[in-house]
């Protein structure tokens, strides 16, 4: 058996066996806290990195915050915060090894998927800037800086990873891509948007933790090192012209045990767009009964649901309250009569329905893929030149020692 987070001890019962004994606390729980650091001289364009001192706290959520003044465009806005990622991604590495990549893709959905409730999505959508153009001129001539939130890292990694101080300082570091200016800031003109930042943070909330609780875990690290299972996301972009009545995408670098797919379809012109009045994060919605998705593999192109299904099903009814998403898939909408509409992500959970022991990291079901994954979609719709960005979500197991990441290998 495997956990979400940490390995289970099997020298424990019940809530307790989904913790390692380094996890057990007997002191009293820390007060909230919260700790920032800058990046050195950043800029859009390129990677920027920064690394975490020990400090003895546990992290349950984490932000990257940039304050630029912007210019060019007329009317110049940050697009919404995940926007602003290149294709490197924002990386969390142990000892300059990489852990995890986080995709631009996988940011722009996944408070949508995995917040809380509504409230807090609400609010995580004002913090990343994922709102109509109106609001988002609004939030920077206040002078409101644009947030990145990294929440994926923390709830897959970091948070579950013990008290940053039981590492040696440094251990851990985020490495941050940003696209060029003039593809980050939208405006009401055909003018390239401009920007300078004056400063990016990186932005650590969660608890102290008692200096008792990060001396258990220290030893952890010294004698066979601490094991976290997690579902890692590999995420793959795609594309098609214009009018296509197909795609199909084949994924021969998946192996391994699939717990999810996330399949967002945007326009690609937006994406790719350097000019104000044309730089754009614009959701593609395919619900006619044409439109359609199959998963399986290259021997059996329908493995998954033995047909293939429209995207509106299972848009608005597949995932359920699933393990891979619970929230609502809003976005900020373009029609002047709605606040918020669908986007067009595809959560494909393979997991079953949520149950009570997912709060100690239970997942459920899986799918084998032996480099051989095969995702076919199918158009009656018209539809425009877009950009498909799949991740597929596999399980893997990361152990970290002191010295630091041992290993990153996928869970059979």
């Amino acid at each position: 058996m495997s956990v979400s987070g940490l390995m289970e001890n099997p020298n424990a019962s019940g809530a307790m066996a989904m913790h390692q004994p380094h996890q057990l606390k007997d002191a009293s729980g820390g007060d909230r806290f919260i700790q920032v650091y800058s990046f050195s001289d950043p800029a859009f364009g390129r990677n920027n990195r920064v690394e975490i001192p020990a400090v003895d706290m546990v992290v349950d959520k984490m932000l990257v915050e940039i304050n630029a003044t912007l210019g060019g465009t007329a009317s110049a806005a940050y697009m919404k915060g995940s926007f602003l990622v290149n294709n490197y991604g924002v990386q969390l590495q142990a000892k300059n090894n990489t852990v995890y990549t986080a995709s631009e893709a996988l940011l722009d959905q996944y408070n949508n998927q995995m917040a809380q409730n509504e409230n807090l999505l609400l609010d995580l959508k004002l913090a990343s800037n994922d709102l109509a153009v109106a609001y988002r001129r609004n939030q920077y001539t206040a002078g409101v800086p644009c947030y990145i939130d990294l929440q994926p890292i923390v709830d897959s990694i970091l948070g579950k990873a013990g008290a940053i101080g039981a590492y040696p300082s440094f251990y851990w570091a985020v490495d941050v891509g940003l696209k060029a200016a003039a593809s980050c800031i939208d405006g009401s003109d055909g003018v390239a948007g401009t920007a300078s930042i004056s400063s990016m943070n990186l932005i650590l909330i969660g608890h102290r933790e008692d200096k008792e609780n990060v001396q258990r875990q220290t030893a952890a690290l010294a004698e066979n090192g601490i094991s976290i299972a997690y579902s890692y996301p590999s995420s793959i972009r795609n594309s098609y012209a214009a009018a296509a009545t197909s795609l199909t995408v084949s994924l021969p670098q998946i192996q391994g045990q699939m717990s999810g797919i996330w399949v967002l379809t945007r326009v690609k012109a937006g994406i790719d767009a350097v000019l104000g009045n044309a730089v754009a994060n614009s959701y593609k919605l395919y619900n006619a009964n044409g439109d359609s998705v199959a998963v399986g593999t290259t021997g059996n192109p329908t493995l998954l649901w033995g047909r293939a299904l429209s995207q509106n099903l299972i848009r608005q009814s597949f995932h359920g309250n699933s393990s891979m998403g619970g929230s609502a898939s809003l976005v900020p909408a373009t029609a002047t009569t709605l606040a918020l509409e669908q986007s067009s992500l595809l959560n494909i959970p393979i997991s079953e329905k949520e149950w009570a022991d997912l709060q100690f990291g239970m997942y459920s079901g899986s799918m084998r893929v032996n480099n051989d994954l095969l995702i076919t979609f199918a158009f009656t719709t018209t539809v425009t030149a877009d950009y498909v960005d799949v991740i597929v979500f596999v399980r893997k197991v990361a152990t970290f020692g002191l010295s630091g990441l041992l290993a990153n290998v996928n869970e059979e």
